[in-house]
């Protein structure tokens, strides 16, 4: 679901409550906004764990996809 007014994308999956997140993006200073990225996995998917291959490989999914997103911004911006 896509809500404009709050610049804010969530999801989900509808066939189960195992995974849900959103995603906004905030004013901060002049010229300047941050992004807010919100993920739930619920049940007992190998991402819930605190340590392993599962967690670390969805960081990392997550830092590249946030990093492409700010060189998407910083491409419109510039």
């Amino acid at each position: 679901r896509v809500r404009p007014e709050q610049l804010r994308v969530e999801w989900g999956a509808e066939a189960g409550p195992d995974y849900a997140g959103w995603l906004q993006v905030e004013h901060a200073d002049p010229g300047r906004s941050s992004v807010l990225l919100h993920l739930s996995f619920l049940g007992h998917q190998p991402e819930t764990r605190p340590h392993g291959h599962a967690r670390e490989e969805v960081e990392q999914w997550l830092a590249e996809a946030l990093d492409r997103l700010a060189a998407l911004v910083g491409e419109r911006s510039g």
